[in-house]
């Protein structure tokens, strides 16, 4: 609801790498088919395995795949000062709550 207040055109479709549907291939392939030009990728909360290895070789194949599409990879959510500050905030606000 927040997002379309904020950005009434935005479409935010959610994704996996593994174990789970749809999984980002797939997602990005129906995207492209329907006519998206640009996709900005991902929200993880650290920057672990998947975010250091397994997402660029991912990316990398999907701009093979589809050279129309615009995918832009930003930083994990988690490693954002704003988001980190947030956190923060929380924290210390639950611990004044107990």
């Amino acid at each position: 609801m927040l997002l379309l207040m904020r950005k009434p055109g935005v479409t935010v479709k959610l994704a996996f790498l593994e174990l789970m549907t749809p999984r980002l291939p797939e997602l990005v392939a129906q995207l492209a088919q329907d006519g998206v030009r640009e996709l900005v990728v991902p929200v993880f909360l650290g920057p672990g395995g998947h975010v250091l290895h397994d997402l660029p070789l991912m990316i990398d194949q999907l701009k093979a795949d589809h050279p129309r599409l615009s995918i832009k990879v930003v930083e994990a959510i988690g490693e954002n000062a704003g988001v980190l500050a947030a956190i923060a905030d929380y924290c210390v606000g639950a611990a004044d709550a107990q």
